[in-house]
C-alpha cells in the first residue's frame, strides 16, 4: 500500500474521526454490496483507514490529552 494514501487521511481527518470511521467500516458488512468490485473497494478503504489511524497513534498525532 502506498504510504501517501493513509498519511493523507491523517492530514484530512483528526484521530477521533479516523477512529469513528474505522468503527463504522468494521460494522458495515461487505455482503450488503452487490458486486465483488464494491466489496474489494470497501476492504481497501478499511485497510487504509486502519493504517491511517495506527500511523496517527504511533506518531503521536492523536487528539488525546
Amino acid at each position: 500500500m502506498n504510504e501517501k494514501n493513509y498519511i493523507y487521511l491523517t492530514k484530512a481527518l483528526t484521530y477521533c474521526e479516523l477512529c469513528y470511521l474505522e468503527d463504522a467500516l468494521k460494522n458495515f458488512s461487505p455482503a450488503h454490496l452487490e458486486n465483488e468490485r464494491e466489496q474489494l473497494a470497501l476492504t481497501a478503504l478499511r485497510q487504509k483507514v486502519t493504517f491511517a489511524r495506527g500511523w496517527a497513534h504511533h506518531y503521536g498525532k492523536t487528539d488525546r490529552e
